[in-house]
C-alpha cells in the first residue's frame, strides 16, 4: 500500500513484505507516521507536531486557552465558551408567585378556621359551666331550721 492509498486519519506503516494502514493518534486527520501529525481534527489545535484538544464546548481553537468557533448552543466569553444559563420564562415565575400566594392564602384560611372554631367551642363549654338565676331553685324548709335552732 502506497501513502495516498490510506484514507484520512490514517498513515501507511512500511512493513518487510507489505504495507499496512494505522490509524493516526487521536485529534489527527493526516499524519505521516504514529509520532507526526500534519493536519487536526475539529475540536483540536497542533502543538510540536501532535494534536491537543481544545478547551470544553470549542470547535476551533488556536490554543489551550483561545478559542475562534464554540460548539452549538455555546456562547463565546473572553475566548472561550460556555453553555448559556438557562433562564425561566416570566409565564414560569408568574405561575410560581401565584402558585406561592395561593398556598398562603389556603394556610391563613386554615388558620383562621381553626381559631374561630376552638372560640367557638370555648364559648360553649363557658356557656355550660354558667350559674344562671333561672337554673337555681331554692327551697327553704322551716321544719328543719327551727328544729335546729331550738335544740
Amino acid at each position: 500500500t502506497s501513502d495516498k492509498a490510506c484514507p484520512s486519519g490514517k498513515f501507511c506503516e512500511k512493513k518487510y513484505l507489505n504495507n499496512t494502514c494505522e490509524n493516526c493518534r487521536e485529534g489527527c486527520t493526516t499524519c505521516t507516521d504514529s509520532r507526526t501529525c500534519l493536519q487536526c481534527a475539529g475540536g483540536y489545535f497542533s502543538s510540536k507536531g501532535t494534536c491537543q484538544s481544545c478547551s470544553q464546548n470549542c470547535k476551533s481553537c488556536r490554543d489551550q486557552d483561545l478559542c475562534y468557533a464554540c460548539q452549538n448552543g455555546a456562547e463565546m466569553v473572553d475566548g472561550l465558551c460556555a453553555q448559556p444559563v438557562q433562564r425561566m420564562s416570566g409565564g414560569s415565575i408568574a405561575g410560581i408567585v401565584a402558585g406561592l400566594v395561593l398556598l398562603v392564602g389556603l394556610i391563613g384560611g386554615a388558620i383562621a378556621f381553626a381559631v374561630a372554631r376552638k372560640r367557638k367551642a370555648q364559648r360553649s363549654v363557658q356557656g355550660d359551666l354558667e350559674v344562671k338565676k333561672e337554673n337555681i331553685q331554692l327551697q327553704v324548709d322551716d321544719d328543719s331550721i327551727w328544729s335546729k335552732v331550738s335544740k
